[in-house]
C-alpha cells in the first residue's frame, strides 16, 4: 500500500506509514459474498446389482450320477442273486422243519433202541403162503334204484284285485252293440282290449277316431280289440257317424252311463289298455295321437 504522504510502499495491512508514520487509510474490500452454492441436481441413477447367475452343474455330472446310481442297483441285485443261490436251500430247509422234530439218525451209526426191563421181546411170526387156490370172485353188488324225481306244481298266480289303477282288473260290465246284440267285457279274456269312452259331440274324441282305425287295422290280426262305449247317445247317432269315418272297431252303448260311472269318467275320451288277463296296464285321460296308443299297445300284446 502506498503512502499518500512519502509514497513509501507499504505493507498491504499495515496502519501507519513505516517512513513517515502517517495514518494509512484503511484498504478497502469488497463486501464478503455467500458462498457459492450450485443448482440441486437428483443424483445419476444407478441400477441395483444383477444378482449372480445361478451355477448349473453340467449334464455330464447327471449322468455320472445317474450311472453310478444304476450300477450300485446292478451290483446290489447281484449280490443279493448270489447270497439267495448260496444260502437259499439251507434257508428254506430250516424254516420247513417244524420246531422238535428228532434229527434223523446217521445211516452209518447204528440205532439204539431201548428197552423197558417189564417188556417182553416181540415175536415176529413169518407165513409162508403155499396154497395155490384161485380166489372165488365176489358177485357184483346192484346199483341203487335212482330215484324219480316228481316236478313240483307250478304256483299259480292270484288274480289281481278288482280296480281302476294300473295293475287292477277292469271292472266287468254288460253292454249292447249298435245291432242290440248283447257285449261282456270277459268275453274278450285272452285278447288285448283298449276300452275307450267317447261321445259323437266331442272334439277331442272325433280327433283321435282316425288313429285308432289304423292301429286297430295294422293289429287285429294279433287279437287286439277295440271297444269304443259311447256315453249317453242315441244308436242311431252313433251308427251314423261311425259310418261317415270309416270306423270298423266295436262300438257300445251305455245309454244310462252307468259304465262311465262305475270307471269313474270325468272327461272325455279317457282311454284303458287291458291285457290278456283283463289287468289294466296303462291309462289316458284326453285324445291320443297314434304314437301314443302304439306306446299303450307295446304294454298289453
Amino acid at each position: 500500500m502506498y503512502c499518500s504522504r512519502c509514497g513509501y510502499m507499504n505493507r498491504p495491512q499495515a496502519r501507519f506509514c513505516a517512513q513517515c508514520r502517517t495514518p494509512l487509510a484503511a484498504p478497502s474490500y469488497p463486501p464478503p459474498q455467500p458462498p457459492y452454492t450450485p443448482p440441486y441436481q437428483p443424483p445419476a441413477y444407478t441400477p441395483p446389482p444383477a444378482p449372480p447367475a445361478e451355477r448349473r452343474r453340467p449334464i455330464w455330472l447327471w449322468i455320472v450320477a445317474v450311472g453310478v446310481v444304476i450300477v450300485a442297483l446292478l451290483v446290489l441285485c447281484l449280490g443279493c442273486g448270489c447270497l439267495a443261490v448260496a444260502f437259499g436251500p439251507k434257508v428254506l430247509k430250516w424254516l420247513a422243519t417244524p420246531t422238535g422234530t428228532p434229527r434223523p439218525p446217521s445211516p452209518t451209526a447204528p440205532s439204539v433202541t431201548p428197552r423197558s426191563p417189564t417188556s417182553t421181546p416181540p415175536v415176529v411170526t413169518t407165513a409162508l403162503a403155499t396154497s395155490t387156490s384161485t380166489p372165488t370172485p365176489r358177485p357184483p353188488t346192484p346199483a341203487p334204484p335212482t330215484p324219480t324225481r316228481t316236478p313240483s306244481p307250478t304256483p299259480t298266480k292270484p288274480p289281481a284285485p278288482v280296480g281302476l289303477n294300473i295293475g287292477n282288473t277292469a271292472p266287468d260290465f254288460t253292454l249292447k252293440d249298435l245291432d242290440g246284440k248283447t257285449v261282456n267285457l270277459s268275453d274278450y279274456r285272452g285278447r288285448p282290449v283298449l276300452l275307450n269312452f267317447w261321445a259323437t259331440w266331442c272334439g277331442p274324441c272325433r280327433g283321435e277316431m282316425a288313429d285308432l282305425q289304423v292301429v286297430y287295422e295294422a293289429h287285429k290280426d294279433q287279437g287286439f280289440t277295440v271297444l269304443a262305449v259311447d256315453l249317453e247317445e242315441n244308436a242311431n247317432v252313433v251308427r251314423s257317424f261311425m259310418q261317415s269315418r270309416g270306423l270298423t272297431f266295436l262300438a257300445l252303448l251305455d245309454s244310462d252311463g252307468q259304465v262311465g260311472h262305475r270307471y269313474k269318467v270325468e272327461a272325455i275320451p279317457t282311454s284303458f289298455f287291458l291285457d290278456r288277463d283283463g289287468v289294466i296296464r296303462d291309462k289316458q285321460i284326453g285324445s291320443m295321437n297314434r304314437s301314443r296308443i302304439e306306446a299303450g299297445l307295446a304294454k298289453i300284446l
